[in-house]
């Protein structure tokens, strides 16, 4: 199977604007990390690195600062325009992480719930999951959003998230003579006598 190439900015673009402006590379690092659907627990724990490096770039830059410069006016821009900025984005980049974290293991047992356990009430999968109805129907409403369930929506009057149907077709075996129904676009064996339906 041929991979996709995710969508967003290019990674090799935020890395550089982090290291000539940090600020700019900032922002895009934001922006790529609130809207990819493609990330996985590696992915976070290198979003929480780049937080720690983000926090000794700022303690160097701190550093740096006091040391060679001698005027307090320069010392003072530094702060302003550098350290404090950096420190800002540390902390922002590590809170991000930490959410994308908790969202992407409650995203893994959504489909579960809903396609698997064929739970489709909000309410229900608030229970199992733990959550509150809130909770759900946002992160729910993301996922719709991001492509996890294409086609389905959330009816806010039932409570529900109403999945697209899957349309099925009568096969007939040609070994047994069984007609069997089976969804568009999947091959399948006859329950009776095990041969592939064509």
């Amino acid at each position: 199977m041929q991979r996709r190439r995710a969508s967003g900015i290019p990674w090799e673009l935020i890395i550089i604007l982090l290291i000539l402006l940090p600020i700019g590379g900032i922002v895009l690092l934001v922006i790529q990390l609130t809207t990819s659907k493609a990330l996985n627990p590696k992915d976070v724990s290198k979003i929480r690195w780049t937080s720690y490096l983000l926090f000794i770039g700022s303690a160097l830059t701190f550093s740096t600062a006091f040391v060679s410069l001698e005027f307090m006016l320069e010392r003072a821009f530094v702060m302003l325009c550098l350290v404090i900025p950096l420190i800002a984005g540390a902390i922002w980049v590590n809170r991000i992480a930490s959410n994308l974290k908790k969202s992407g293991e409650r995203y893994k047992k959504y489909p579960i719930l809903i396609t698997t356990y064929g739970q489709t009430f909000l309410d229900s999968i608030a229970t199992s999951m733990g959550l509150s109805y809130i909770t759900v129907e946002d992160d729910l409403q993301k996922m719709i959003i991001l492509g996890y369930f294409p086609g389905a929506y959330i009816d806010s009057v039932r409570r529900e998230i109403i999945l697209p149907k899957v349309r099925e077709y009568d096969i007939t075996c040609k070994g047994c003579g069984a007609i069997t129904k089976i969804p568009r676009g999947e091959a399948a064996k006859c329950r009776y006598c095990r041969l592939p339906l064509q």
